[in-house]
């Protein structure tokens, strides 16, 4: 079984070391139905051109878990799992976001 795409990239990053690279071509998606979940590591800028390519499927646009999100909720299940008390979500959530390149 072949699973949804993830774009885990070592470019594309801006502040990374190939911030203009593509390294998943968005013709993956093509022929995917529009209820598929697409996740993007990459958190800067926020719009990948993956991500783009995935919001503007031809079928509809598909439900994206970008690299802000997927960052979010690794800080947050580390914290669980360190702390034992429930995330801070929302203010992981706004310093993620205040602190990243659009």
């Amino acid at each position: 079984a072949r699973g949804p795409p993830l774009n885990t990239p070592r470019g594309g990053m801006t502040t990374g070391p190939a911030p203009h690279a593509v390294p998943m071509p968005v013709d993956v998606l093509h022929g995917l139905p529009r209820h598929t979940v697409i996740g993007e590591s990459v958190y800067a800028p926020r719009i990948t051109p993956f991500v783009q390519a995935a919001i503007e499927h031809p079928a509809g646009a598909m439900q994206v878990i970008d690299g802000t999100r997927l960052f979010v909720e690794q800080a947050a299940s580390q914290f669980e799992l360190w702390t034992g008390s429930p995330a801070p979500r929302g203010l992981f959530a706004r310093i993620a976001s205040e602190s990243s390149p659009s």
